[in-house]
């Protein structure tokens, strides 16, 4: 086995472990529940359709910070608000493509949910990198294909993002893990992801491997 197959291994068996970690359900049940999630359900129902209402306004208005889409594989004449998912630009990147429902993807992500009184920025479930803010040109990206992903409303940002686009992106429930707990995540959680798309491509060759310090790619 040569150094780029041995590497191209390695990076597949990391990216299936992050990527199984991420968005695969969990059967086991939630033991750390606070008052913080007292009421859960009605809670996240309410900070959804907030932040829905004042995304449809702002783009009415004729914003571009905020955008409101639909999930990937329904039709929008038949879309209830709970079948979209909310984005703000945080960074608008330079790219003019967007990722298909087949393609590899190297992304930086945090995850988080609604914000709580002992959590007034919303508990961080899950990361790809660990400073407080992100720097692209020193943290690893991972890397998975879109349709491997449990949760449809990552999945559905993804194929709307170009290559440097960076989003806050708020899934409802219905399109994260619905009523299943996830490992830390309780039932029914709105899901808040901050996303970076670096690359995809067709290719799953193409996005293992990369130097992350010069945030260059190794052919």
């Amino acid at each position: 086995m040569n150094k780029k197959q041995f590497l191209r291994k390695a990076f597949m068996l990391v990216g299936a472990v992050v990527s199984l970690s991420l968005f695969s359900a969990c059967s086991e049940s939630d033991g750390d529940v606070t008052d913080d999630f007292a009421d859960w359900q009605q809670k996240n129902d309410t900070y959804f359709n907030k932040v829905y209402t004042e995304a449809q306004n702002a783009v009415k208005s004729g914003s571009t910070e905020w955008k409101v889409m639909t999930k990937w594989s329904i039709n929008e004449a038949s879309a209830q608000a709970t079948d979209h998912i909310v984005a703000k630009v945080l960074q608008k990147g330079e790219g003019t493509v967007s990722p298909v429902f087949t393609d590899y993807v190297n992304v930086h992500y945090r995850g988080r949910l609604i914000p709580t009184a002992s959590y007034p920025e919303g508990r961080v479930f899950d990361q790809s990198f660990t400073s407080q803010e992100l720097n692209t040109q020193t943290a690893y990206p991972t890397y998975f294909q879109i349709n491997n992903i449990q949760a449809d409303g990552f999945a559905t940002a993804l194929q709307y993002m170009h290559v440097g686009d960076y989003w806050r992106v708020y899934v409802p429930y219905a399109l994260g893990y619905g009523a299943a707990i996830m490992d830390n995540i309780p039932a029914y959680s709105t899901l808040v992801f901050d996303i970076y798309l670096c690359r995809f491509s067709a290719d799953d060759r193409d996005v293992i491997s990369w130097k992350a310090k010069e945030n260059t790619w190794i052919e």
